[in-house]
C-alpha cells in the first residue's frame, strides 16, 4: 500500500489499522501500524508481550521489509529471550534467517522455547529479539480457547 498526498507533505502521523477475526460471531481484534518511510531509521531490538499460557495461546510474528532495508542477510542470526515474573534469568534462543519464513503467520511460543509454561508459570511474560540487521518488524498474535484473538504490535 503506498500513501501519497497530491497538495502538499504527508502528516508527520498516519494512523493505520489492521482488523483481525477468525470467528465472525466474535468481536474483531485491531493493531494498530503506523506507516513506514525509506527515512524510517532501523530497528534491530524488538519487545513485545506473551500471554499467561493457561490463558491463550501466543504465537511471534516477524516479517522483513527488503522494499525499505534492502532484506535480511542469509547469514542474519536472530536472537530471542524469554522474560517471566518467576525468574531472574530468561530462556533464550538463536534462530538463522532461513527459517524466517515461518514467522510469516506466526511461529508458536513452544517452537522456540520448549519449556515456555514452566518458565511463565500462570502469568504473563515478554520477549525480546535482537538482529543486527534492523528491517524486521514484530507483532504477538495470541488466541484463547474461545476462538478472541489479539494481534499485538511489538515495541
Amino acid at each position: 500500500m503506498v500513501f501519497k498526498r497530491t497538495d502538499g507533505p504527508l502528516p508527520t502521523r498516519v494512523v493505520t489499522a489492521l482488523e483481525v477475526s477468525e470467528n465472525k460471531e466474535r468481536l474483531p481484534g485491531e493493531c494498530s501500524l503506523g506507516i513506514l518511510t525509506d527515512l524510517q531509521p532501523t530497528k534491530r531490538l524488538w519487545w513485545g508481550s506473551v500471554a499467561a499460557p493457561q490463558v491463550a495461546s501466543s504465537k511471534l510474528v516477524l516479517h522483513d521489509m527488503p522494499e525499505v532495508y534492502g532484506g535480511i542477510p542469509s547469514n542474519a542470526e536472530l536472537f530471542f529471550s524469554l522474560h517471566s515474573a518467576f525468574h531472574l534469568e530468561p530462556l533464550k534462543a538463536s534462530i538463522k534467517s532461513d527459517r524466517i519464513k515461518e514467522f510469516s503467520s506466526g511461529l508458536p511460543i513452544e517452537d522456540i522455547w520448549p519449556d515456555f509454561k514452566l518458565h511463565l508459570g500462570n502469568e504473563a511474560g515478554y520477549y525480546t529479539m535482537y538482529c543486527d540487521y534492523g528491517g524486521l518488524t514484530m507483532y504477538t498474535l495470541m488466541r484463547n480457547a474461545h476462538g478472541s484473538l489479539c494481534l499485538e504490535h511489538g515495541f
